[in-house]
């Protein structure tokens, strides 16, 4: 079985490698970790493919097609993961911290260590963000949905503002002031950041070999649980293997 098997394995234990040693090293400035097709990076009027350790600098714009995604590393251990469908640009750290604005799609943030602050502008909101876990979507009509997942979250525009916890949501609709919607639940957000925003979707470990598929599930268990000294172990020890292994 393995020796049939396509050359995708490598190519994921590399992508993966290459995403958990970079969450593992401190940093100041913004690079793409992870992306998928149909993502790109607009650069001073020049528009090029988004690609793995590609910098990013304030004032680029972010854009995903239909089968797009792309992560971005940010300063201190912030894991910013862009949707597809979406347009989000990175306005660099300024003195309130990290700006964006998301003006479509949808982005979800993780911080290991939060020590710098993030402001997001959408067409009908601006989010500050003092919390380690959240998500954002800004909807075809321009209405902009906020959910915590764990910290807080100051949400606000011309006609009112409101504080958000953990497991909460706020929706801010065109002309109307923010409001609070259902808590969000646990098993909602886990769907969230593990499946939604997966780096590697159910068809992506059905392509691995059988022997093999348990050990990649596990080292992306791992990559999300911010346990990267243990995920990267375990890459370096199925490296070795599909390096023994004829693909």
């Amino acid at each position: 079985m393995l020796r049939h098997s396509s050359s995708f394995l490598p190519f994921l234990l590399l992508t993966l490698f290459i995403s958990a040693t970079a969450l593992g090293q401190a940093g100041t400035s913004t690079k793409i970790v992870s992306s998928r097709p149909e993502a790109t990076v607009t650069s001073k009027g020049e528009r090029k493919e988004a690609q793995v350790a590609l910098p990013i600098a304030s004032g680029d714009k972010l854009e995903t097609g239909p089968h797009g995604k792309l992560s971005l590393l940010l300063p201190d251990h912030m894991l910013l993961k862009v949707a597809e469908l979406t347009q989000f640009i990175y306005n660099g750290i300024g003195p309130s911290g990290i700006n964006g604005k998301l003006l479509a799609g949808k982005v979800w943030l993780r911080g290991q260590k939060r020590e710098t602050d993030f402001k997001i502008d959408t067409p009908t909101a601006t989010a500050a963000i003092r919390g380690t876990e959240w998500y954002m979507e800004v909807a075809p009509d321009g209405s902009t949905t906020v959910g915590v997942i764990d910290g807080a979250v100051e949400v606000s525009n011309s006609l009112g503002s409101i504080e958000l916890a953990s497991r909460e949501i706020a929706l801010v609709e065109q002309g109307k002031p923010p409001r609070k919607l259902a808590h969000l639940a646990p098993e909602n957000a886990v769907n969230w950041t593990l499946n939604y925003f997966g780096l590697w979707s159910e068809q992506d470990y059905k392509r691995a070999p059988p022997a093999l598929e348990s050990a990649i599930r596990e080292m992306v268990r791992l990559y999300y649980e911010s346990d990267l000294k243990a995920a990267e172990q375990a890459l370096l020890k199925e490296k070795q293997f599909g390096t023994n292994a004829s693909y």
